[in-house]
């Protein structure tokens, strides 16, 4: 069920989200930064990503829960920024871990669109990334080609399923769609239990989710889109393209909704309802 020589990994929300069967079918988890995994995730595969914002007034949140992330035995760290890369570094400095045993990994949010931009990023130490989601699938395998010219073979990745994150909002976004309502009842009821939703002229429903700030004080909101990627009847492509990461990004699906989606990658069916494509 999976493409020949290509790792498979995921974002998850949330512990709640992994199911036993995700912690077998994926090589890496991944969860946001001061998540705990569930203990039958083995330790070699679990994986955090840091916020995709961190101000200086959080930098020391975000590094001091790193160091002891990585005191617990993670090794694998997603970074979204440049920036973050002196954090990690520095958390595992102070958490002693040598630098062979840090293994970092480039996330979307990096937007590496070409060759050039990709092979600059992996020269800055991180083992992969995943390529900007807008390219088609042939640029993908042409970035992935050039790239492994220079010694970095099968470093870039794809995601082949979920919502992509397409806006940060440093305010509560959801406090504004829910005007008649308190704002203790908006963050208690519908906020902190990511029931929010934006909806455009189409109708088109895209959801808002929760994400809190790493000190815990206050939190933002992510919008993402209305529908998934959805690649799981097209493993030849992707196989033909060499991508060395198969990502996937699970935002608002429930449990068995994880098994579901990757019992299609498994068998290489469509998946059931309305989805994204990625461009041919």
């Amino acid at each position: 069920g999976k493409a020949e020589g290509a790792r498979f990994t995921a974002r998850f929300r949330s512990p709640e989200q992994i199911t036993p069967t995700a912690a077998q079918y994926f090589d890496l988890l991944f969860l946001p930064l001061g998540q705990e995994h569930p203990h039958f995730v083995p330790p070699s595969r679990r994986g955090v990503v840091i916020p995709p914002v961190v101000f200086d007034r959080e930098a020391f949140a975000v590094e001091s829960t790193l160091v002891n992330v990585l005191l617990d035995g993670i090794r694998h760290v997603m970074v979204g920024n440049v920036g973050h890369l002196s954090l990690a570094r520095g958390a595992a400095e102070t958490a002693d871990v040598p630098k062979e045993e840090l293994r970092i990994h480039g996330d979307l949010r990096l937007n590496a669109a070409n060759s050039l931009s990709s092979a600059w990023l992996l020269s800055l130490g991180m083992e992969d990334l995943i390529l900007a989601p807008e390219l088609t699938v042939p640029r993908m395998q042409d970035v992935s080609a050039s790239l492994a010219k220079i010694g970095y073979p099968r470093a870039a990745g794809a995601v082949v399923y979920g919502r992509l994150p397409l806006m940060l909002l440093e305010k509560c976004a959801i406090r504004e769609i829910y005007r008649g309502l308190r704002n203790v009842d908006v963050c208690h009821e519908i906020c902190r239990r990511d029931k929010a939703a934006m909806k455009d002229r189409l109708g088109k429903s895209f959801p808002v989710l929760r994400e809190d700030s790493p000190r815990g004080l206050g939190h933002r909101n992510v919008v993402y889109n209305s529908l998934p990627i959805g690649m799981s009847d097209r493993k030849q492509e992707l196989t033909r393209a060499c991508l060395g990461q198969h990502h996937f990004v699970f935002s608002v699906e429930a449990p068995e909704e994880v098994d579901r989606g990757i019992a299609s990658y498994q068998s290489g069916r469509p998946l059931d309802g309305e989805i994204r494509r990625m461009v041919k």
